[in-house]
């Protein structure tokens, strides 16, 4: 139990990690949609390019840690259970 508590917890805190910079790209992107005339008129296209690209690579990276402790939770529970039939026996 207290194994599945701790990576429970370790996958929730991922999953909002995530969630809160996915809507921090969302809020970028709606800011550049109303704002599109005054990023061209200083011209900060590229700029602004590269910031989306940094933050779509944090949120790939963010995504991939979630994905990689969901991956580990399988295992685990399945040698506590055999760990545990094993005791039985």
């Amino acid at each position: 139990p207290w194994v599945m508590l701790k990576l429970g917890k370790a996958i929730h805190d991922r999953f909002e990690r995530v969630q809160s910079h996915f809507g921090d790209i969302t809020t970028m992107v709606q800011e550049h949609l109303s704002g599109v005339r005054i990023v061209r008129a200083y011209r900060q296209e590229e700029p602004e390019r590269e910031r989306f690209a940094t933050m779509s690579a944090g949120y790939l990276e963010k995504n991939l840690g979630l994905i990689r402790m969901n991956g580990l939770m399988n295992p685990i529970f399945t040698l506590l259970a055999g760990l545990g039939a094993a005791t039985v026996l």
